[in-house]
């Protein structure tokens, strides 16, 4: 078989082609496996990334599987610093996967034009690749081929991490795991020590990998280049990299700490978890006044914070478990009788003093200003995760979490932006609460304040709120309500979260198939159906507002109507 690069020479170029659904507009990128085109998805009216194999690789099977893999891996991992794949498939003899397209260029295309990057962008670099790595590593997905080239960034900073060609998964219901052909793959420039030995590597092989990366992007150069792949390797085994604040004095020594941590030779020397690199990223002081980057990077993201919050109650358990384990057994079966006793005696009390003072519902307005009740915490990122923290099975408590991101952080300076985008995403998981309780009045009046943004301002939220409305009114068999919002919601499927994604496609294919007569509502064909469905109340009822007072949303409610009104 001819080598990697004999085999891109010869491939075609396919701008131009239509390929089944797809038609190609113009190449992106050549690897050594597969070529990547701009296309336009005519069925969703969207451009899209096409990732095409090499035709001298397509007849190889174990080529294909590697490809495969990748989507695999990939499809796996719903989070918005991770490249979402679409689709995989096979059309007309050629293997694809349609993945999203990222406006910008990926990191290296950025180093060879500026060399290096500000401690700024390094930092905010580092903590949104570190929270998508977090999530592949709960997934049980290690990428094995971190380098500048597979990092993506748009003009606005977000940071975006792609190409899963090399990921390994740990599958739990097959009881195996799905690898790259050999035993050493990836970049040698970028490969940690354990994997250029061959041996087995985890998630910290990905921290190496993050570690030389950005090495790179403050240096200007790898830590080691060699003349070979092979002294390269060594190198990375045996030799120690020229410190960071040699080569660059206006670095911050924490900065250089960090990298040297995640570059660190064993693996039991480096962070053990990415939400540790986040933790010691945000110590950093950063000037961020001279940047062109969006305000919302200068602040922690729901997915850092997630990382960040898993990583403590990853270790806070481990070490529960290694001081108190035994202990606590032993304790538990000394007290179980006392206990046992107890609960008996204060269920009785207790029924009698809750049957003559019944508890007011936590969603009452005045009991979300009770800071032991839901604690106000720090800024409006900490919030957020509380209440995305707050287990699903306390409905009540979780509403009343997501209103205090509202309560507590109405949009006013500083980060009014921030705020308000936080306040948006807890109305649409208040309206989803609702939904999922089929509380169908309360859910309504979340979506609706949503669809009723700007669509050019806000376009996340307001299709969001469309999107809840197709599911109250599929589940109301409202169906030629759902059908009126298809073109907007088919059109930006893609914005939405998987869950919601299936969901929605599972609706319209639904409808279609009615419409054929696979399956259909049996009340659809009739005119006179649903009139029951009509008495849901407008935001005109009074029952309406009634239910927008006893929810609480107070000042930010009527800042959002302001933004819409504006």
């Amino acid at each position: 078989m001819q080598n990697d690069s004999s085999n891109k020479l010869h491939e075609p170029d396919l701008t131009g082609r239509k390929i089944g659904d797809f038609t190609i507009i113009n190449r992106l990128g050549r690897g050594g496996m597969a070529d990547v085109y701009l296309a336009e998805q005519k069925s969703l009216r969207r451009k899209i990334a096409l990732k095409i194999l090499h035709q001298s690789l397509a007849s190889d099977p174990s080529y294909v599987k590697r490809f495969k893999n990748e989507a695999q891996a990939a499809a796996a991992l719903t989070h918005p610093n991770i490249v979402q794949i679409f689709e995989v498939g096979t059309l007309e003899n050629f293997h694809y996967i349609s993945q999203e397209y990222v406006e910008g260029q990926n990191l290296k295309q950025y180093l060879n034009r500026y060399k290096s990057v500000t401690t700024f962008m390094a930092v905010t670099t580092l903590r949104q690749v570190a929270a998508a790595l977090h999530k592949a590593k709960q997934q049980g997905v290690i990428h094995r081929d971190i380098k500048p080239e597979n990092i993506m960034i748009t003009p606005d900073g977000e940071v975006k991490v792609a190409d899963f060609g090399l990921a390994r998964i740990k599958r739990a219901d097959e009881n195996q795991e799905l690898t790259q052909i050999g035993m050493t793959m990836g970049t040698p420039l970028y490969m940690s020590p354990e994997q250029a030995e061959g041996a087995e590597v985890d998630h910290r092989s990905d921290i190496y990998s993050l570690g030389v990366t950005a090495y790179n992007m403050l240096a200007g150069r790898p830590p080691f280049e060699k003349e070979t792949a092979i002294a390269t390797a060594i190198a990375h085994k045996t030799e120690t990299p020229l410190s960071l604040l040699i080569l660059r004095q206006d670095i911050p020594p924490e900065l250089d700490a960090i990298v040297t941590k995640m570059m660190a030779k064993s693996p039991e020397d480096r962070f053990q978890e990415c939400g540790g690199i986040i933790a010691d990223l945000l110590k950093i002081s950063l000037d961020a006044s001279q940047e062109k980057w969006s305000d919302a990077f200068k602040s922690l993201s729901p997915s850092e914070a997630n990382a960040l919050y898993s990583s403590h109650l990853e270790a806070t358990q481990e070490l529960d478990r290694v001081i108190h384990g035994t202990d606590r057994r032993n304790r538990q079966i000394a007290f179980s009788g006392i206990i046992a006793v107890l609960t008996i005696l204060l269920f009785f009390v207790g029924g009698q003093i809750a049957a003559l003072n019944p508890p007011p519902s936590i969603l009452d307005s005045n009991l979300l200003d009770d800071e032991k009740l839901i604690p106000k915490l720090e800024n409006v990122d900490q919030q957020y995760v509380y209440a995305e923290q707050t287990s699903d099975s306390e409905y009540e408590k979780k509403i009343a979490a997501f209103r205090a991101v509202q309560n507590y952080f109405p949009p006013d300076p500083p980060q009014a932006n921030a705020k308000l985008s936080k306040g948006h995403w807890a109305e649409f998981y208040i309206g989803m609460l609702h939904y999922n309780e089929k509380a169908f009045v309360e859910a309504e009046g979340s979506f609706r304040l949503l669809s009723e943004l700007k669509s050019d301002e806000f376009p996340t939220f307001y299709f969001h709120g469309q999107a809840g409305l197709v599911l109250l009114d599929y589940a109301q068999n409202r169906i030629a309500e759902v059908i009126g919002r298809r073109a907007d919601i088919m059109t930006h499927i893609d914005i939405f979260p998987s869950d919601l994604r299936e969901k929605l496609v599972g609706i319209y294919t639904d409808i279609d198939e009615e419409k054929t007569g696979s399956s259909g509502h049996e009340n659809q064909s009739d005119p006179n159906q649903g009139d029951e469905n009509k008495s849901i109340p407008s935001k005109d009822d009074i029952s309406f507002r009634r239910m927008f007072l006893r929810s609480g949303a107070g000042e930010w409610i009527q800042a959002m109507r302001r933004e819409s009104a504006c």
